[in-house]
């Protein structure tokens, strides 16, 4: 069995139940997103990093994932030149990866040392960068993966879209971890059924045209989507205590494709 997995934004209880609750061979597919929001975004890593180091799990890319990467390479072009330019664009990354949550990824680590000694309140955060941990496990997504094999064709499994043409971003690599449905329905590559993304929370698992939508905001609802790669089937992982579905924001047509909500079933954890 294999298993795709929406974003889990620091929820490693949601992921640990999941585990649990499967197979010991079940195989992983990782769309991306394992940080920020959550408070428990060190053992989502190191869990997420254990199962890929046993051939159990590929991780994909998300824009949280993005984010990050983009933050340390700014510290690291400000260490480098060290000017003004640097120290803004660095300042500014750094505020807008605490925008998206990041803030509970620095406090998780430590807090940020402002000092460059590496004696304050962390030694994992400063201006010298981010902890080797959440970039060794950033640069290691990668942004694509392709099902072959199924039972009625392949899936392609990338975070927000497929690569393709559209405006507005500087590259596919951009489009692939930040496009959104509405900007869609996206063209898939020869050969495949359907793509399958996370990305946009939604509230309940959504098909746009060859587009499947699977992300349900784990980390504010509780409740961790799958999607089985082999037989097709949706299951969603609700986490103990947690409350059936909340109301969330619901895909509208897009090109003149209606969206279609598709079915699932509810295991809870």
């Amino acid at each position: 069995m294999k298993l795709a997995i929406a974003d889990i934004h620091g929820r490693a209880d949601l992921l640990e139940g999941l585990v649990a609750n499967t197979p010991a061979d079940t195989e992983f597919v990782f769309l991306g997103d394992a940080v920020d929001r959550g408070h428990r975004n060190k053992d989502a890593i190191r869990l997420l990093t254990k199962l890929a180091d046993e051939g159990r799990m590929t991780l994909l890319r998300g824009n949280h994932e993005a984010i990050m990467l983009e933050v340390d390479e700014c510290y690291d072009r400000f260490q480098r030149e060290n000017n003004d330019l640097r120290r803004n664009d660095a300042k500014l990354s750094l505020e807008n990866w605490i925008k998206n949550g990041g803030d509970t990824v620095i406090l998780e680590y430590g807090g940020w040392d402002d000092d460059f000694d590496k004696g304050g309140a962390s030694d994992a955060f400063g201006p010298w960068g981010l902890p080797p941990e959440l970039i060794t496990f950033a640069k290691r997504c990668e942004f694509t993966y392709r099902h072959e094999g199924g039972i009625r064709g392949d899936i392609f499994c990338v975070h927000a879209a497929p690569p393709c043409q559209l405006k507005g971003y500087r590259s596919l690599e951009d489009i692939m971890v930040w496009a959104r449905p509405e900007e869609g329905p996206f063209p898939v590559p020869e050969g495949v059924l359907f793509s399958l993304h996370g990305h946009t929370p939604i509230a309940f698992p959504t098909r746009i045209g060859q587009n499947v939508f699977i992300d349900l905001g784990a980390y504010w609802t509780g409740h961790l989507c799958t999607f089985d790669l082999d037989t097709l089937e949706i299951t969603i992982f609700q986490g103990e205590g947690e409350q059936p579905l909340v109301e969330m924001d619901t895909l509208q047509a897009v090109g003149g494709i209606e969206p279609v909500k598709l079915e699932y079933k509810v295991v809870k954890i």
